[in-house]
């Protein structure tokens, strides 16, 4: 029982810091692409329909 205990337990630790990590991770994307975004707006409006849809898609990623 404390074998299965000790697994279990760095299993849930190791799953926590996948979670923080990606939150992070994604965090810092979302930040650099916007800003890349930015600039290209400017360029032409056919981008701006993709980028809808990504910041769509980030959204229920970060939500879930």
């Amino acid at each position: 029982a404390t074998k299965q205990r000790s697994r279990s337990s760095e299993v849930v630790d190791l799953g926590g810091g996948d979670l923080t990590a990606n939150s992070e991770i994604s965090a810092a994307a979302t930040l650099h692409r916007s800003r890349r975004l930015r600039s290209r707006r400017q360029r032409s409006c056919r981008r701006r329909r993709t980028r809808r849809s990504r910041r769509r898609r980030f959204a229920g990623n970060s939500g879930s």
